[in-house]
């Protein structure tokens, strides 16, 4: 939307100083993301290997912006873009997993106070599950009556348990293995389980390919609720692509900034979970988008992650016109 015209080397050149001052306005334990689609996607992540440095990059999100089918005459139409994300130790150490309640389907027994939980094999399955792959891992366990069990496959094969003899050993003292009785090879055995409690926060890491963040075509209609009078911003995000990247890298409170504001997503977004925010707009846009965006923001309008929320609206924001320009047409920095 910025003016795809300008040529390659322009827009590198324009991009090069921007990124350089906004790696100095980070927090200690901030991070940046970028979103992109394939036209530039891959030479900023190159220069963001050189203004970052390349082993603080944390990875490449990817989000599908057309969910609708496309019947033009094209053999191939991209639905997705990038989110390039840099950030240091500090950084991802701070980010948050994502919630996810379906986590708790995986323990389906309760107790009788009703706390869920699982029986694990205390036995490894699978990869690497044999004797040989960990012999220190083999061992005898003294069963409930008194004889001592071994880690043996269904087939015969001698395994391994999945925990070491010293975290058994206190098991086994703390009297947590859980017994049951199986039939092998015709014969009853007894096969001990550890018992793991559901989490009372489950969560889960996030999901690089992000499917249900809703997409542009829904962004627009959002846009055209709140702000019917002004033709749609055609490269406007969802709020919940912004949801997601503040659930991860921020808490309320902390400070926001996008350099980019385009149609004012990010700081409406911002501005409903309870963030600080600062938003840059060169464009007309800034007049004509953003500030009436978060003035129905501020009135509570009900659009994007607002109902999910429970936003009511609240807060206001100060709206400034800068001076001359940082840089010049070549994109280097005025010496005024």
């Amino acid at each position: 939307h910025y003016d795809d015209k300008l040529e390659h080397s322009q827009w590198l050149a324009m991009i090069w100083p921007r990124l350089v001052l906004l790696r100095e306005l980070l927090a200690e334990d901030g991070s940046i993301w970028v979103s992109i689609d394939d036209n530039e996607g891959h030479y900023l992540k190159v220069i963001m290997d050189e203004v970052f440095g390349r082993r603080n990059f944390v990875t490449s999100f990817i989000w599908q912006k057309v969910d609708s089918p496309n019947e033009n005459q094209s053999k191939i139409t991209p639905d997705h873009e990038y989110m390039h994300v840099y950030g240091n130790e500090r950084a991802i150490a701070s980010f948050e997993r994502k919630a996810d309640e379906s986590l708790l389907d995986a323990y389906p027994q309760r107790t009788p106070d009703n706390r869920r939980y699982r029986d694990r094999l205390l036995k490894k399955n699978g990869k690497a599950s044999l004797r040989a792959d960990r012999p220190s891992m083999f061992f005898e366990v003294a069963g409930p009556d008194g004889k001592p069990v071994l880690p043996i496959h269904d087939d015969g094969r001698e395994a391994r348990w999945s925990l070491g003899k010293d975290t058994v050993e206190a098991l086994v003292a703390a009297d947590a293995l859980i017994w049951k009785q199986r039939e092998r090879q015709g014969q009853s055995v007894w096969v001990p389980y550890t018992r793991e409690y559901a989490p009372q926060n489950p969560v889960r890491p996030h999901a690089t390919i992000l499917l249900d963040v809703k997409t542009s075509r829904q962004a627009k209609a959002h846009q055209r609720e709140v702000l019917p009078h002004v033709d749609v911003f055609d490269t406007v995000k969802p709020e919940q692509l912004l949801e997601r990247v503040f659930n991860i890298a921020t808490k309320p409170g902390d400070l926001v900034l996008d350099s980019f504001l385009g149609s004012g997503t990010t700081a409406a977004v911002a501005h409903k979970m309870g963030r600080r925010w600062i938003g840059i707009e060169m464009g007309d846009h800034a007049v004509s988008h953003c500030a009436p965006r978060l003035r129905k923001v501020i009135d509570g309008e009900q659009g994007g992650i607002s109902a999910s929320l429970g936003w009511q609206g609240g807060g206001g924001f100060a709206f400034y016109r800068l001076g001359e320009a940082g840089f010049d047409g070549g994109g280097a920095i005025h010496p005024g």
